[in-house]
């Protein structure tokens, strides 16, 4: 027996997957495309699309999240401050390490107020 949406009329062969598919009409799924605002309910389905479709339209989009940048700078710190545990900017102070200068300097600033 099909199981249909009653929202959209789609049909599934099993409830499971009726369930899922419900996600993308209630909010619930966090499989959102950032770059077109498109749900999808599973997230291998959301890095198809985006490979697909986003990455011949604009190249600063990470596969491996799906996030959409408007810059390639702003792709590149993404990468290196989510992705990787590189941390290239040093507090000459007490030697903590930092993702990003600005994140020292305020670091810096609070921590360090004399200099």
């Amino acid at each position: 027996m099909p199981h249909t949406c009653m929202v959209c009329n789609q049909c599934f062969d099993d409830s499971s997957t009726l369930t899922k598919h419900m996600d993308i009409h209630t909010g619930r799924t966090s499989n959102k495309c950032t770059a077109c605002g498109k749900f999808f309910s599973q997230s291998s389905t959301l890095l198809g699309h985006v490979c697909d479709i986003h990455t011949r339209e604009n190249p600063n989009i990470y596969v491996e999240c799906g996030k959409y940048f408007a810059t390639p700078t702003t792709l590149s710190r993404h990468i290196r401050c989510v992705h990787t545990a590189e941390k290239p900017y040093k507090c000459t102070k007490c030697g903590e390490c930092f993702s990003r200068r600005d994140s020292m300097r305020k670091h810096v600033r609070k921590m360090h107020i004399d200099g």
